[in-house]
């Protein structure tokens, strides 16, 4: 064997030691992505719910000012 290939040889575990370094740390960035989806989800949907109660609650109040002009 070569110098060269020697050398390539020992190096391998090191390499594959930051290839399965660099895997773990994307596995934990995807899991951390789905679950920030999950909340902007979440969140997208709550904020809907408000903004329907917020147009409710404004029509009700349109109708009792008016009522009450009307008194």
């Amino acid at each position: 064997m070569s110098s060269d290939t020697r050398r390539s040889d020992a190096q391998l575990p090191a390499v594959q030691e930051q290839v399965n370094q660099v895997r773990v740390v994307m596995q934990e960035n995807m899991k951390k992505m789905l679950e920030r989806d999950e909340k902007l989800t979440e969140l997208a949907d709550k904020s809907q719910s408000v903004a329907q109660s917020a147009n409710v609650f404004s029509a009700k109040a349109r109708g009792a000012r008016r009522e009450m002009q009307w008194r």
